[in-house]
């Protein structure tokens, strides 16, 4: 009977493929859904509407048979038929299950608020967030899910992979960093000060210069976040926001690291929190293209703001 069995199933394969070998298709299909519990004849006649296959009553008897001696089952989810496909490859997709895996990215730099953003706009995502989430906990990077995949689960997988990568990447913290939420404020306020990367362990190094003689880190990205409610940080500080806002965010004010990070940093600038470049620096200004000027003493530091502004001035002029 199982030689029976198997004859009978070599059959059918050989005769799929004889059939199929001058009827490849080219097909650009990026998304056909097979809906749970979807009958198989159903997911044959919209295989055909979408133009996958072309003889759907021919296919289904040859499914029927498919399935009885191999006991094969349509697998539900999303499926994509890019290339080239004939009937045998387009049956063993389905009930393999090869489904289609879809992808997002997470910039880095970006709030919490902001990444709650995104995932409520993909719709194939299904359900709201519901896990409570620090900010700074999730980390930046492409991220795969399939169609009807939670966007709890998916953001706890992010969340995950910041504590794996933190655990991997794990050293001793000095004295005045006293834990791994303290690291990540840090490295979020690098995140969004380094423009270019060759400048984030420098950053680090002008913070971590600072925090060591408690010394007020004077970071715009930090009262911004506060007073954006870490909606965007395209806002340009006045005097007046310094000298009113009384929020422990406003680190013109108020000594060490604010409360929270303020945003997700990536990799590159929490591995800049942890090791620093050694400097002596103590300040740093734009230089209007990305990159900055560093000093050692406030005597360096205005002449560096004075280069700043007649850069800015110059800038102003030209595009007038």
């Amino acid at each position: 009977m199982i030689k029976k069995l198997l004859i009978i199933t070599l059959i059918i394969s050989s005769f799929l493929t004889y059939h199929n070998t001058y009827h490849l298709k080219n097909l650009e299909i990026e998304s056909f859904i097979i809906n749970k519990g979807e009958p198989a004849f159903k997911v044959i006649d919209n295989l055909a509407k979408q133009k996958i296959i072309s003889s759907p009553h021919f296919t289904k008897v040859l499914f029927a048979l498919y399935a009885f001696f191999t006991n094969a089952s349509i697998k539900h989810g999303e499926y994509e038929f890019k290339g080239k496909f004939n009937l045998k490859l387009i049956i063993r997709k389905i009930t393999q299950g090869e489904i289609k895996i879809n992808f997002v990215t997470i910039p880095e730099g970006l709030t919490n608020k902001q990444i709650i953003q995104i995932l409520n706009n993909l719709p194939k995502l299904t359900g709201n967030i519901e896990i409570p989430i620090k900010e700074g906990s999730i980390l930046p990077e492409t991220y795969d899910y399939t169609l009807g995949d939670t966007r709890t689960n998916l953001l706890s997988r992010m969340i995950k992979s910041q504590q794996s990568f933190l655990n991997i990447n794990s050293s001793i913290l000095p004295s005045y960093i006293t834990k791994y939420e303290e690291l990540l404020t840090l490295a979020s306020i690098i995140e969004k000060e380094a423009k270019v990367n060759e400048e984030r362990e420098i950053i680090s190094s002008v913070y971590h210069n600072r925090l060591k003689i408690n010394m007020i880190l004077q970071a715009d990205p930090t009262l911004i976040y506060d007073i954006r409610r870490g909606e965007d940080f395209n806002y340009i500080l006045t005097r007046k926001d310094i000298e009113l806002n009384q929020s422990r965010y406003n680190t013109y004010k108020f000594a060490g690291l604010p409360p929270t990070p303020i945003c997700n940093p990536g990799k590159a600038s929490i591995i800049a929190a942890l090791k620093p470049a050694s400097t002596y620096y103590l300040y740093f200004v734009s230089q209007n293209n990305g990159e900055h000027y560093f000093a050692k003493n406030l005597t360096e530091h205005l002449e560096n703001v004075r280069k700043y502004r007649s850069s800015q001035a110059a800038s102003n002029k030209a595009n007038k």
